[in-house]
Formats: C-alpha cells, sequence, structure tokens
C-alpha cells in the first residue's frame, strides 16, 4: 500500500509540471541569474544557486527598503539588542524570513572562498576567537552594504577598490590580505 504522503507528491509534481509550458526551457532563470550576477553585480561566489535566489531576495523594487541597514534588520542578519537597566543582550534575530537570512549567510560563506577581503576578514575574526556562523553573519553584514549599493546605483562590484579602501579604513587587516605562505 503506497503512503499517502506519497501519493500527494506525485499528484502535485504532475500538476506543476503540467502548468510549465513546454516553451520555456528549464534553466533560463538559472543562466539569465548567473550572466547578471557575473556581468552586472560582479559577485564572487554567486554561482547557479545562489545567484537566482539573491536576484529574488532583492527584487526589482528599488525603493522597497530605505538603506541597507533596514534590509539588514528585515533579513535577520543585523543582531538585536535588548537593553533593561544595566543589563544588555546581543543576540541573532529570530523573527525573520528564515529563507531570506539563509541565502545571505549561504553566499557570506561561499563568497569568503572567492574573495580575498571577505577572506581577510573572516580570518581577522576567527583570530579576535569569534565563532563561525557569527562571523559569517558580520560577513553577510558588511555584503548587505555592498549588494545594496550595487543594487542601487547598478554599477558592478570592484573588488580591487574595496580591498584598498578597507586597508585605509582597517589597517589591522592588511597582513590578512596578503598570500598565504606556505
Amino acid at each position: 500500500m503506497a503512503c499517502p504522503l506519497s501519493r500527494f507528491y506525485r499528484q502535485l509534481r504532475a500538476s506543476l509540471l503540467f502548468t510549465v509550458p513546454d516553451t520555456v526551457p528549464q534553466n533560463v532563470l538559472s543562466e539569465s541569474a548567473v550572466r547578471l550576477s557575473r556581468q552586472d553585480w560582479g559577485l564572487r561566489g554567486a554561482g547557479a544557486a545562489l545567484a537566482p535566489r539573491l536576484l529574488c531576495a532583492f527584487g526589482s523594487q528599488r525603493d522597497r527598503w530605505k538603506n541597507a541597514d533596514s534590509l539588514a534588520a528585515f533579513s535577520g542578519i543585523a543582531p538585536v539588542t535588548k537593553k533593561s537597566g544595566k543589563l544588555c543582550q546581543v543576540h541573532r534575530r529570530f523573527a525573520c524570513p528564515k529563507y531570506l537570512r539563509q541565502i545571505l549567510h549561504e553566499f557570506a560563506d561561499s563568497a569568503r572562498i572567492y574573495c580575498p577581503w571577505s577572506r581577510a576578514r573572516y580570518r581577522l575574526l576567527r583570530d579576535r576567537g569569534m565563532k563561525h556562523h557569527a562571523e559569517v553573519r558580520k560577513l553577510a553584514r558588511s555584503w548587505i552594504r555592498i549588494l545594496f549599493r550595487v543594487w542601487q546605483t547598478r554599477i558592478p562590484v570592484d573588488c580591487d577598490r574595496y580591498i584598498e579602501q578597507l586597508q585605509q579604513r582597517y589597517p589591522e587587516i592588511r597582513p590578512y590580505l596578503e598570500p598565504e605562505k606556505i
């Protein structure tokens, strides 16, 4: 006897396959999103899976958020601070769209592999004693600021220019930007 859940899954899958027109290729959205992310945004680390998600996360309505901080708060990347008297607690945001937070978290984690400043900042925070997910949230907050600016101005990310500005603002990151010696 078949499980009712598997029967429901088969019916749902059949109905979804029936509604998709045969003239539209399966990977049109994926290919256009990857092309857009590489050419227009200049993202390193956003591949075939993350690029369409990032595009959907930002959307086409450019006045949706006032600034990058409102996007960070909405997505759950920005921390929540609770103050009462002398007590001050900081923790991650729980009331947020989990899927959006996951997208930004995964992108920040994959970007640290491909982007030199992101990798340097990760190693700097790691040496300061932060845990992995807290570091990735900090990287995601930085990436939100960058992506918001790119989304608003439609000027791609210039990684080398950002590294120069980062070295001027945070001189302690310079040793981490140099290539590792084996």
